[in-house]
């Protein structure tokens, strides 16, 4: 049996595995040179742009400037409006969704969820309509089959503001005409008590017992919050927002503003 006899070299750190180190970042698309014909051309999702005769600087300016709209895209080939379809227009969103809303931890928020489900309806029914062609009177459409399919009110017009949102957004980023975007604003939100949409139950408080029942389980900063709740009808977030700095503690009544 042959004998180990460690050496300093023995306890140095190993190289860490590839998968903890820095990915190196993606490559920018280069502007190439079509020789036969002395332009200058960049290849964006498999689709070949011819820019201009190679040597001019002005071709420099233009790949330049295609090359920053398609990152501001999400890497995609920009489209005139009236060329992309509510499916590519609800892609490109969602895109924007998943960076968009996340909490301070990078994790996804609940409106990810939302958003997919209304701009799912939508895709379902118009899905290869061409987004500049999406009017008032297809909204309407799609906000009676979120009715049939026995979504509440309040949810339907949230689920139109959404869509609405989505329009919004591709109209910033020159992808639908404001006019389409503008002409969806006429759609006003269901009325309590003048639509067939059902009306959800109302939001009840809790119990002061179940309130009670949970100070032996949380800390006394903790207890001091709920209690503030309780006395001011102040919201979670607004609670954690408060600083000593902001209250004023010279008088027998504190005073928060």
């Amino acid at each position: 049996m042959s004998r180990f006899t460690p050496t300093p070299e023995s306890f140095s750190t190993p190289p860490a595995p590839r998968s903890d180190r820095l990915a190196a970042p993606a490559r920018l698309p280069k502007m190439c040179h079509h020789r036969p014909s002395g332009r200058a051309y960049v290849r964006l999702n498999g689709r070949i742009i011819y820019l201009g005769p190679f040597a001019d600087p002005a071709t420099r300016r233009k790949y330049d400037k295609l090359v920053a709209e398609w990152l501001t895209a999400g890497r995609h080939v920009p489209q005139p409006g009236e060329e992309l379809t509510i499916t590519e227009l609800v892609s490109r969103f969602m895109a924007h969704v998943a960076e968009y809303y996340v909490n301070a931890a990078g994790q996804p928020t609940n409106e990810q969820g939302h958003m997919r489900s209304g701009l799912g309806v939508l895709r379902s029914l118009y899905g290869d309509t061409p987004a500049a062609q999406f009017g008032p009177r297809s909204l309407l459409t799609v906000r009676q089959r979120m009715i049939a399919r026995g979504w509440r009110r309040i949810t339907v017009n949230q689920m139109v503001g959404r869509i609405k949102r989505m329009f919004r957004w591709g109209t910033e980023q020159e992808l639908v005409p404001g006019s389409t975007f503008h002409a969806l604003q006429a759609v006003a939100g269901l009325r309590r008590g003048r639509c067939e949409a059902a009306e959800g139950e109302p939001v009840k408080p809790v119990s002061q017992g179940m309130v009670d029942a949970v100070q032996p389980f949380v800390s006394r900063q903790v207890w001091a919050m709920i209690q503030m709740q309780l006395l001011t009808a102040a919201r979670p977030g607004e609670v954690c927002i408060m600083r000593p700095g902001d209250i004023d503690r010279g008088g027998k009544i504190w005073v928060y503003q």
